[in-house]
Parts: structure tokens; sequence; C-alpha cells
């Protein structure tokens, strides 16, 4: 991430490390603070899950201009964790196989 953040910010067409799976469907979930979204990051960085940070998809406005991307399938996960920890966002979206549907799931 920038401006004093832990990781960079991962475009959409981030190179995939050697050796992980390639999941089409992800799921995107935005936050009101960065604040939000660090606490957040850190909570799924302890959990078995690959998280990316990345600017919102230009279709939704996020209020801190970061968002989290996860596979599709690891959602249940996600979302168990954040709540177990307190950990707020704002929404949560499906993105589809071209990383530009989007559905609202929370």
């Amino acid at each position: 991430m920038k401006d004093g953040c832990r990781d960079k910010l991962v475009g959409e067409e981030a190179a995939v490390p050697h050796g992980q799976v390639v999941d089409q469907e992800r799921a995107v979930f935005t936050f009101a603070t960065t604040h939000q979204a660090m606490v957040a990051e850190d909570v799924l960085r302890e959990e078995p899950l690959h998280v990316e940070v990345v600017p919102p998809p230009h279709q939704l406005s996020a209020g801190c201009g970061l968002a989290l991307r996860i596979a599709l399938r690891d959602v249940p996960a996600a979302r168990a964790a954040l709540s177990r920890e307190g950990a707020a966002f704002e929404a949560l979206h499906a993105l589809g196989p071209d990383q530009r549907d989007l559905r609202r799931l929370a």
C-alpha cells in the first residue's frame, strides 16, 4: 500500500506467484476508512487465505480508496474471521471471471 502502509497496491493484472492456484472468481471487501482496511488486512493475513490490497473496482465508491481482494471460495472463512475479531467493512462484492461484473454479497 502507499502512504506509509505495509504492502504495495496490486493492479488488476498482477502476476500470480509460482505455484499459486488462480481462482478466476474473486470477492472484494471495501472500507469506509483506511484504518478499517488495515485492521481487516491484519485479521485476514492471520488466516490461511491469499489477500491482495487493491484499489476498489471503478464501479464502486469506497470511502478510503483501498479494498481487499480474496478468492470467492474464501468468503465464508474471511467473514467469520472479520466478525470474530470485530473488524468492520463497508461492503462485500463478488467479482465475475472478467473481474468487472459485480454482485453485492453484503
